[in-house]
């Protein structure tokens, strides 16, 4: 009997120790908790806070530079039709769906214009601006963009041009740069695979001495008419020798009066569907 009370005893001990063991471990565990729930808490406040500090900004704009003669001038900044949203930024000062700015002095004025949406055409955007000078669109979305017929049509002042865009689904560039008489330089890489288009893209670009369009695949072109006319000063201009031109049906003028251009690879218009190329090469005086 007595073995059995000594047993009855360490047990009953035995399961003392156990419920304190419980309750220490759990007490700790507690403890543990208020301790790793916090700094968890904190590590993914800042992981938070540098994602969104560090994730790139999606740009969708062009800037521009302006230029006006005297002070109060009232200038054409862009044309662009009233159900596209957009913003204007000048100075800091935000100004929305303006066409139209007052300037108060006279000088250069920089000015970006912010859109809300990716835009499905450039058509028409700056043609006629007198008052524009430069404009760098390498940080638009153009993924959409299909035309850019007459894009800088008549821009007489336009001297510096960045089109290092994205135009999977371009197809027509005509009279793009159509009387752009004082521009001198230009940076265009883009996607042309589907351009059917390109008559009058360079028509009297009088002070262009070279022209790079190596990125240009001309596989779909189909009218190449008058695309260099005019163009006096060119002396170069580099295509890719890797294209072909097998779709071009009309070329006429295209080099018309191109008086100081020296050569031509004129290998990537061995295969074509031509049927008009009148005056191709008309008053090239310096070709080799």
């Amino acid at each position: 009997m007595k073995v059995f009370d000594d047993y009855q005893e360490n047990y009953q001990d035995l399961d003392n120790l156990t419920i304190k063991d419980k309750e220490y471990y759990a007490k700790k565990r507690k403890r543990y908790l208020l301790i790793v729930i916090p700094i968890l808490l904190v590590i993914i406040t800042i992981t938070i806070v540098l994602i969104i500090v560090l994730q790139p900004k999606i740009y969708n704009e062009i800037t521009c530079q302006y230029e006006t003669k005297k002070d109060n001038e009232n200038i054409p900044l862009i044309n662009i039709d009233n159900n596209i949203k957009f913003k204007i930024i000048k100075d800091d000062i935000i100004y929305y769906n303006k066409n139209y700015l007052t300037l108060e002095k006279a000088g250069t004025h920089k000015i970006t214009f912010e859109f809300e949406n990716k835009l499905n055409s450039l058509e028409n955007v700056f043609e006629g601006n007198r008052y524009l000078i430069e404009a760098d669109f390498t940080k638009l979305q153009t993924e959409n963009i299909k035309s850019m017929e007459n894009l800088f049509k008549g821009c007489s002042k336009l001297t510096k041009v960045n089109l290092d865009i994205k135009t999977p689904n371009l197809e027509n560039i005509r009279n793009m740069f159509n009387s752009c008489d004082s521009l001198t330089s230009i940076n265009i890489k883009f996607d042309t695979s589907k351009v059917t288009r390109m008559d009058f893209m360079f028509y009297k670009c009088h002070n262009l001495t070279n022209i790079d369009i190596s990125s240009f695949n001309l596989k779909n072109l189909r009218n190449s008419s008058s695309m260099f006319e005019e163009c006096f000063t060119l002396k170069e201009i580099k295509f890719n020798d890797n294209t072909t031109t097998k779709n071009l049906e009309k070329m006429d003028y295209m080099f018309n009066s191109c008086i100081s251009l020296e050569k031509i690879n004129t290998k990537i218009f061995k295969e074509n569907k031509l049927t008009n190329l009148n005056y191709v090469f008309k008053n090239c005086h310096s070709l080799k």
